[in-house]
């Protein structure tokens, strides 16, 4: 299948057409990535800067310290729980800190993500 092929067919499976190039040249490229998103903030500096790319793996796993895409606001985040089930999704850029999410593990409130972020580095998790 040509990459004009492969683009199309990702084009009526759903994807956006920029979404849909990527995919169609991303396993030639050696990328996990099942879909790329422009970053609007600087929540994510200094791995991804303002107006970068964030590579997204599709329904990956998303543990401690991962940095996903999550729920219907669409944040980037990185994600931590605590002993007592406690989610935190934090912006990674700390001088952002007001941006972070708690999410009480009483408030019984599901998760929703979208994928994990491919930063080919471990962030550091902040302090609880």
């Amino acid at each position: 299948m040509t990459h004009e092929e492969k683009a199309v067919e990702n084009f009526l499976a759903g994807y956006n057409c920029a979404q849909s190039v990527f995919l169609a040249f991303a396993e030639d490229l050696g990328l996990e990535a099942d879909f790329a998103l422009r970053v609007e903030g600087d929540e994510l500096e200094p791995y991804i800067e303002r107006g970068g790319t964030a590579l997204i793996k599709r329904g990956a796993e998303i543990r401690d310290g991962d940095v996903g895409l999550f729920f219907g606001d669409m944040v980037l985040r990185q994600y931590c729980e605590d002993w007592a089930g406690n989610v935190y999704l934090f912006a990674v850029n700390r001088r952002r800190s007001a941006l972070d999410i708690r999410l009480p593990a009483a408030d019984g409130a599901p998760i929703c993500s979208f994928g994990r972020v491919l930063l080919g580095v471990d962030v550091p998790l902040p302090e609880i």
